[in-house]
Formats: structure tokens, sequence, C-alpha cells
């Protein structure tokens, strides 16, 4: 029987098996890196898709063709003329909002402004002209001492004890 030397078999097998792990490792980097490169191709296709939605957001704004003169919005928030919207009077605001609102409701052409009492003539006489020129109905909610007042200031409806009054029934 021939003689074989244990060690060198153990040697040999030891060699082989390191050679195969160093096989399995470079197969599994290739892997890797090709799953990596696929990885790197799907965010790249991601980032397209989202650089072109911000595209056509960016555009779609700049076209849009917004109710009230002055206002803008990005990604910030809104503006009006430049300003924060939040930071505008109450009157800006609530002009703008009246415009907004018969912009998108142009079937049912109403408005409600609550905070009346702090409008003053010229900013009424500009919520007027608003309705007028959108045919709309805007109600002004401010506090009036009676119809003679209500007449001489130019309402059109005067409330008293829950029963309204028009502007023709207070003249006669």
């Amino acid at each position: 029987m021939p003689v074989v030397e244990v060690d060198d078999l153990k040697r040999q097998q030891q060699e082989a098996t390191d050679a195969n792990d160093v096989i399995r490792k470079k197969i599994a980097i290739r892997d890797l890196q090709k799953k990596e490169a696929e990885a790197a191709e799907i965010a790249k296709q991601a980032d397209l898709r989202v650089k072109a939605a911000a595209e056509a957001k960016t555009k779609a704004l700049e076209e849009a063709k917004l109710p009230v003169e002055g206002l803008a919005y990005d990604s910030d928030g809104v503006y009006l003329n430049g300003v924060p919207f939040s930071q505008g009077s109450q009157q800006e605001r609530s002009e703008a909002s009246i415009r907004m609102a018969l912009a998108l409701q142009p079937a049912i052409p109403f408005a409600f402004v609550r905070t009346g009492s702090l409008y003053d003539k010229e900013h009424l006489a500009q919520l007027d002209a608003i309705a007028e020129e959108h045919n709309a109905f805007v109600i002004v909610e401010r506090v009036i001492e009676d119809q003679e007042q209500a007449a001489a200031e130019g309402v059109k409806v005067f409330m008293e004890e829950g029963i309204g009054h028009t502007k023709e029934e207070s003249h006669g």
C-alpha cells in the first residue's frame, strides 16, 4: 500500500477550501455590485421622475391663473404681494379669501365676512366692488345701531332682532 502524507493532504484540502472561499467572496461581491448598480439605476430613475414632477409643478404654478393679484405660493407657503399671507392685514387676507372663494365656486357666488367691524368705509366699498365684480352676495357681519345708520352707510340688508330689512324697505 502506498504511503500517503496526511499533512500534505490536509494542506491541499485547506488550500482548496481557501480558494473556494475566495471564489465565493468574489461571486458575492460581484452580486452585490450588480445589485448596487441596479439600485443606483432605480434611484437615478426616481430622481429623474422627482425632478420632472418638480418642473411640472413649477410650470403649473407659473401658468396658474390665481384669482387674486399678488397672490403666490411655493413650498414654503402662501404670499400676498411678496409677504407671507399670515402677515397681511385682516382686510387684505379677507379680501384675498373672498376672491378665492368666489373664484372656486362661481356657480354659488356667496361669501361671508365675520370681521366686518374691522373694515372702514374704504374697505367696505372694496368689498362691495368685489361683490359687484363677481355678481356675488357678500354678507359682512358688523354692529350698526339702527336702520338709519345702516342706510347712511349704504348697507343693503340690515338684520334687527333676527329680521332682515333691505335698503329699499328702510327708505320707504
